[in-house]
C-alpha cells in the first residue's frame, strides 16, 4: 500500500467547478493548490509536500474559472477544505515546504476530537504527547457550555495538546473509561 501510495502522483488536476466540488465533497481533509503558471517552482513544492500525508487529499489548477470561484487573487495560493469545524481556510504566508505542510499539519486536525472507534489510533498513537479528556453528556445546556469552552481553549492550545471529547454513554465509551477509572456517576469529569 505505502508503495502504491507513493508510486503515484501526490496531486489530481481538477480544471472547474464541478470536478472541484466532487474533490472536496468526497474527502474528508481536501487542499487545492492554485498555480497560474502550470509546473512552476511553487507548484512543485505543493506536490512533495502532497507525499507527506496520508489522510489528506491534494490537487491542483490553472483554471481561471476556480481562481475567480474561490477568489483567488494572486498567482498562487493553497487553500484546505475539511468537513469538521470551519473551512475553507487559506495559507497567508509565502508558498515554502515547510510553511505549506505545516499549514496542513495544523488545520487538517480538528481542535476537538470527539472520541470514536475510528479515532482511538489518531488519540493514542498520534502526534500529541499530552492529552486533555472530558467526559460529557452532551444533553444538557450546561454541558453545551462546557463543550463550547473547550473548543474555545483548544484553538489556542491544539498546537501542544491534543482535546478528547467522550460522550459518556457511547457504545465503546464504558472501556476507556474503566481504563481511566471514570465512572458514570462522575461524569461531567476531565
Amino acid at each position: 500500500e505505502w508503495v502504491e501510495r507513493k508510486s503515484k502522483p501526490s496531486t489530481l488536476d481538477i480544471d472547474n467547478i464541478q470536478e472541484a466540488k466532487t474533490f472536496i465533497d468526497e474527502n474528508k481533509i481536501a487542499v487545492i493548490g492554485f498555480f497560474k503558471v502550470k509546473d512552476c517552482d511553487k507548484e512543485k513544492i505543493f506536490k512533495r509536500v502532497g507525499y507527506s500525508f496520508e489522510d489528506v487529499k491534494f490537487a491542483i489548477t490553472d483554471s481561471v474559472e476556480l481562481f475567480k470561484h474561490f477568489e483567488v487573487t494572486s498567482d498562487s495560493a493553497v487553500i484546505l477544505f475539511k468537513k469538521f469545524e470551519e473551512s475553507p481556510l487559506k495559507l497567508d504566508t509565502e508558498i515554502s515546504f515547510k510553511a505549506v505542510k505545516e499549514f496542513i499539519r495544523l488545520y487538517s486536525t480538528p481542535d476537538v476530537f470527539e472520541y470514536t472507534e475510528e479515532e482511538w489510533k489518531t488519540v493514542f498513537h498520534g502526534k500529541y504527547k499530552k492529552h486533555f479528556f472530558l467526559w460529557m453528556n452532551e444533553k444538557s445546556e450546561e454541558n453545551q457550555a462546557g463543550i463550547a469552552a473547550l473548543r474555545t481553549v483548544a484553538k489556542e492550545f491544539k498546537d501542544d495538546i491534543m482535546f478528547v471529547l467522550i460522550k459518556g454513554k457511547e457504545t465503546d465509551h464504558p472501556k476507556l473509561s474503566k481504563f481511566f477509572r471514570i465512572n458514570q456517576p462522575d461524569i461531567p469529569t476531565f
